[in-house]
């Protein structure tokens, strides 16, 4: 299988995998909700067509999650992900800073996560 974003920039598959396991934390079984689980679904179709290199149909998925009211640091970070792809990096660090305030992190712990992950 080939990811053409990925082949291209291989660091940028470290970034998306760290980007959905920082960001992408689930509630509990017993918390989820029909419609959650349908969130759920759609931002991680999202990040599978980021990940293939389809940046409009990943963009149009999340839009439309910050349309349904949905306010995730996850959605935010693949927005910036998508605008730093298209080279427009005034909305990426927008987007960046916007999914930072919604889950913030010490630069010592996003540090540490890096360094970690790097074998």
């Amino acid at each position: 299988m080939h990811f053409p974003i990925i082949s291209k920039n291989p660091g940028r598959a470290i970034v998306l995998i760290l980007s959905a396991m920082l960001f992408a934390v689930p509630p509990s079984p017993a918390q989820r909700t029909p419609s959650q689980d349908d969130q759920n679904f759609r931002i991680s179709s999202a990040i599978d067509a980021l990940k293939s290199g389809n940046l409009d149909t990943a963009e149009r998925i999340l839009i439309g999650e910050l349309r349904r009211g949905v306010r995730s640091a996850l959605v935010f970070h693949n927005l910036g992900v998508i605008a730093q792809e298209r080279g427009n990096h005034s909305l990426a660090i927008a987007r960046f800073r916007e999914a930072a305030q919604l889950q913030p992190l010490g630069r010592d712990e996003v540090g540490t996560r890096h360094q970690t992950n790097r074998g």
